[in-house]
């Protein structure tokens, strides 16, 4: 996947293309901008403790402001602005004007990102769990210790017995803001082509495999199944 990255994104484009470099927020009026600095720590589940990690790239995508005719412009820590968890797992994003709410993703190899983290103006603080891929190659992964909305599923392949489960499959949440394909949470499915999500709700989901056509987006929804077709 491509999380500047390593994620494979699997929507229109294929690929998950970062804008390039952060447009400058353009002032129609002399208002004062609200600023806040999204913070938080990334995580894993060891055993069930939650166990910092370090040297994780964190990344921040703007959303526009909703309503105020003076909020313009992306911001962007992809050129030249590289944010990177500390030894206790935290990190500080540089001070954030002109939005109202920024997605927070992270990348580091060995990892995926299962839920979408989101800090805001008014909760600047967007702690993330990574889940390692060697974690996944199992029939029962461990649970996520994120308190979010869980959306569970699974990838198949319709055999001539029925569906077989695919594992191994990427699965990846991407929002459509831009018509950019931008992966605000992604993971594998496991042994038995089951994977978990978190926080994605409204979101369309999308899969790829070595070897299968690319899925079409699918809203995600807790039970759902995705099928993959051999190319």
């Amino acid at each position: 996947m491509l999380l500047p990255l390593t994620v494979v994104a699997c929507g229109a484009n294929h690929a998950a293309n970062l804008p390039s470099a952060p447009t400058a927020a353009s002032q129609g009026s002399t208002a004062t901008p609200a600023t806040f600095i999204a913070t938080g720590q990334v995580f894993e589940n060891r055993n069930g403790v939650r166990t910092p990690i370090d040297g994780v790239n964190v990344y921040i995508w703007g959303v526009l402001c909703q309503g105020v005719p003076s909020c313009s412009g992306w911001y962007s820590t992809a050129s030249g602005r590289d944010i990177v968890s500390d030894a206790d797992g935290r990190y500080d994003a540089p001070a954030i004007s002109w939005l109202s709410s920024v997605d927070v993703m992270v990348g580091k190899a060995g990892y995926a990102q299962p839920c979408a983290a989101f800090a805001t103006l008014q909760h600047p603080s967007a702690d993330i769990e990574l889940v390692p891929l060697a974690s996944l190659n199992t029939t029962n992964p461990p649970a996520l210790l994120t308190d979010g909305r869980l959306v569970t599923g699974s990838v198949v392949e319709m055999t001539a017995a029925g569906p077989v489960g695919v594992a191994g499959a990427f699965v990846s949440a991407e929002t459509s803001d831009l018509a950019l394909d931008l992966p605000v949470a992604w993971t594998m499915t496991d042994l038995n082509g089951h994977f978990t999500l978190c926080n994605v709700a409204a979101i369309d989901l999308y899969v790829a495999k070595e070897g299968y056509q690319f899925s079409d987006g699918v809203m995600a929804k807790d039970g759902m199944t995705v099928e993959l077709k051999r190319k």
